[in-house]
């Protein structure tokens, strides 16, 4: 059995993979509450995916 001395960095890892997805996410709640007459909202959506996608393209150019 093989035992990594960084638990910690699997879970981050795995945590990483997933970030596309919350980006695309957040996307789709921006623009459910843009829909809505729910700006506020829309607006901090809309930036929480793009700040995600922003640091995903300087880690992956």
């Amino acid at each position: 059995m093989t035992t990594s001395t960084n638990p910690g960095a699997s879970a981050s890892n795995a945590a990483d993979a997933y970030e596309p997805d919350l980006a695309r996410s957040y996307n789709n709640l921006a623009v459910l509450y843009s829909d809505t007459q729910r700006f506020a909202e829309s607006e901090q959506m809309y930036k929480a995916a793009l700040e995600i996608r922003k640091r995903l393209a300087e880690a992956n150019p």
